[in-house]
C-alpha cells in the first residue's frame, strides 16, 4: 500500500459499505497508519511480519466472490506508485469458478494464520 489512487479506491469502497478484506505484510509497522484507518472504516485485515516466517509475494483482488459478477486479478504489480506506473508489470483478470475457489480457499488460510488488527 503505497500508491494514492489504490488507497482512496479502498477507503471509497468501504465508505460504500463494500466488504473489504486485506492479507498482506506489515514489515515493521511500515503500514500501521493506512491499515488502521482502513480497519476504523471497516476492513478485515490480516498481517504477517518475516518474523514468524511467512512471506506474502502474491498479488491478488478477488471481488465479488460468490456472484455471478466475481472477477479475479492475479498480477506481478505491488500496489504501489513506482510498480504500477514505472515498472514493467503483468497482471491477468479473469472469472474462471475453478480458479477463483481454488484462491478463496488460500486467502482464507492465510487469513486466517495471520495476526488480525
Amino acid at each position: 500500500m503505497a500508491d494514492t489512487d489504490i488507497e482512496n479506491a479502498l477507503e471509497a469502497a468501504l465508505a460504500r459499505s463494500v466488504a473489504v478484506t486485506l492479507i498482506q505484510e506489515n514489515l515493521n509497522g511500515k503500514y500501521d497508519s493506512i491499515l488502521n484507518a482502513y480497519k476504523s472504516d471497516g476492513a478485515n485485515i490480516a498481517v504477517y511480519t518475516t518474523e514468524n516466517g511467512y512471506y506474502i509475494h502474491a498479488k491478488v483482488i478477488l471481488a465479488d466472490y460468490g456472484t455471478p459478477q466475481a472477477t479475479l486479478f492475479i498480477g506481478s504489480e505491488n500496489f504501489s506508485t513506482d510498480s504500477l506506473n514505472d515498472n514493467r508489470e503483468l497482471g491477468l483478470i479473469f472469472n474462471d469458478p475453478t480458479c477463483m475457489a481454488a484462491i478463496q480457499t488460500a486467502l482464507t488460510a492465510d487469513y486466517n494464520g495471520g495476526t488480525k488488527l
